[in-house]
């Protein structure tokens, strides 16, 4: 072979790039070629998963804002349902039955009613010229009296031997007293245990005429007034109607009790 076939091989050798640097290019082809594919998918995921984050966005939005008229609407019934609470009732919260409208205004609230009687009622709202009826209840309180501790048959009763407490407006302890009733003395007619509201029948007035006392009765007879001495034939209190008999008659009358061993009869 001559000297310039030796000469071209060698050229056309030396051009070639040796095969660890082919193998090492190629590697690194294939790296940068899954990292091309994984930094896209990995933008596919992002985006993926930001398209549902942003389309949630929009109703939990329209939610709040639903939500915030809903209590505007609530408080505004609130104010005017005051004026139509039984007297000594606190509201704690009015609750709506329905989805008002957008931008639905109050028109009315128990319409036709003066004074609740019970937790339910109804509400008028307006819309563009339209009237929605919508349900409502209302959680409220009234003060009664409950025993302080426990209450003995026949213990003198005051004041001072109860608490206030706070029930349902309209279904707790109905008939119990608010307060404590005037023109005592009284006492307990039953046992009354601590907490336990005080209705009317638990409380009885002291006896002031037992059977045997002799009482001092005054007869009225126009502008005649004349006392006696009369002998009790039952137990009474203040208020009640006691039989009474004349000693040195026999004669049997009834006066009503005014007071301890005192009594009042008027002649017609």
């Amino acid at each position: 072979m001559d000297s310039y076939s030796r000469t071209g091989r060698h050229a056309r050798q030396a051009q070639r790039p040796a095969p660890a640097l082919v193998r090492a290019a190629g590697r690194a082809l294939r790296a940068a070629t899954v990292a091309g594919a994984v930094f896209v998918l990995g933008g596919a995921i992002a985006a993926a998963a930001n398209a549902p984050i942003a389309a949630a966005n929009a109703p939990a939005s329209a939610s709040a804002r639903g939500a915030a008229a809903r209590r505007e609407l609530a408080a505004q019934v609130l104010e005017r349902l005051r004026t139509r609470m039984p007297l000594g009732v606190r509201i704690d919260a009015v609750n709506l039955g329905c989805e008002p409208p957008p931008n639905a205004r109050l028109k009315s609230v128990a319409p036709g009613v003066s004074v609740l009687s019970s937790r339910g009622f109804v509400v008028e709202l307006g819309e563009n010229g339209r009237t929605f009826v919508c349900s409502a209840w209302v959680d409220a309180k009234r003060p009664v009296l409950a025993a302080s501790r426990d209450i003995a048959p026949n213990q003198s009763l005051s004041q001072a031997d109860f608490t206030t407490t706070w029930v349902d407006a309209f279904s707790g302890a109905p008939g119990a007293f608010a307060s404590f009733p005037d023109q005592g003395p009284y006492v307990a007619a039953t046992d009354i245990r601590a907490g336990q509201p005080l209705y009317p029948s638990e409380l009885a007035r002291p006896l002031a005429v037992h059977p045997g006392d002799m009482v001092t009765v005054l007869v009225r007879n126009g502008p005649v007034l004349v006392r006696t001495r009369l002998e009790a034939r039952q137990a009474a209190s203040i208020g009640q109607t006691a039989t009474m008999v004349n000693p040195s008659s026999g004669a049997v009358v009834s006066a009503t009790v005014t007071g301890v061993r005192a009594a009042e009869m008027v002649l017609q």
